[in-house]
């Protein structure tokens, strides 16, 4: 079994080509239990044309303070609907063909601020049907049987860190601290799949925020009220618009003899 570490995950993707890995990123390659390929397309027609590796990133808290972390990993049937947040990983990242054969991975992101816990580690099982200690199954993808650990968030890696009380060469003066992190923006709605089964919406994954003049309480009260609007019946409308065209129709009637 691998060594597993505390760090929270923040990206997953599939690649086509395992020499693809992208930087940074792990490629599981082997099983755990018996090493075996992890080729998660493998199957008798194109056992040699189509291969697909799961890889995953590791959260770096000297870069990463404001990514998002990985707190759910759902296993499901090709062309279902992803639950509600989750994101599907459809295409392959290196060549953009289709990530999974039969089925389809979906994770769930939150800001790195918004959590307590995130996935720290994926595995994959050949042989084993059942997640070893500190894990949980996913789901069974080519009869492979992918597992995750949960762990706690550092709490250097959830927002500002604890800030130390400022000396001010007075033993009788109380400790001053930095003033509070301002108050969070609205996260990003994660748009789900089309209904129809049929594939990603064309907006998915598109992040849609509030607009930060909205955010803040005390900003709503200056903004100006619209204006009453006056309804119109359809004979006020009709009077105040009308137009009989009898310049255009003359133009363009034959010419009278």
């Amino acid at each position: 079994m691998q060594q597993s570490t505390t760090d929270p995950i923040t990206g997953v993707c599939v690649v086509a080509d395992g020499n693809k890995c992208p930087p940074n990123y792990e490629l599981l390659w082997r099983s755990s239990d018996k090493r075996d390929d992890c080729d998660l397309w493998k199957d008798g027609v194109f056992k040699f044309k189509v291969t697909r590796y799961l890889c995953f990133s590791r959260f770096d808290q000297h870069k990463d303070a404001q990514k998002e972390v990985l707190v759910d990993l759902v296993i499901q049937n090709d062309k279902e609907i992803p639950p509600a947040g989750y994101r599907l990983i459809d295409k392959t990242l290196d060549t953009c063909e289709k990530a999974t054969n039969k089925k389809q991975i979906c994770v769930k992101m939150l800001p790195i601020s918004a959590t307590t816990d995130a996935i720290s580690d994926l595995i994959l099982l050949s042989k084993s049907k059942k997640a070893p200690p500190g894990y949980t199954v996913a789901g069974d993808v080519n009869g492979l049987l992918l597992c995750f650990q949960m762990s706690k968030v550092a709490a250097t890696g959830r927002g500002m860190p604890h800030s130390s009380p400022i000396k001010t060469g007075n033993e009788n003066e109380e400790p001053k601290s930095m003033p509070p992190p301002p108050p969070a923006v609205a996260q990003a709605l994660i748009l789900p799949a089309k209904e129809n089964g049929t594939g990603p919406n064309p907006i998915f994954d598109i992040p849609f925020h509030l607009n930060p003049k909205f955010a803040d309480e005390a900003s709503l009260k200056n903004l100006q009220t619209v204006s009453k609007v006056s309804y119109k019946s359809l004979a006020d409308i009709e009077k105040e618009y009308n137009y009989v065209f009898n310049l255009e129709s003359s133009t363009i009637s034959p010419a009278r003899l």
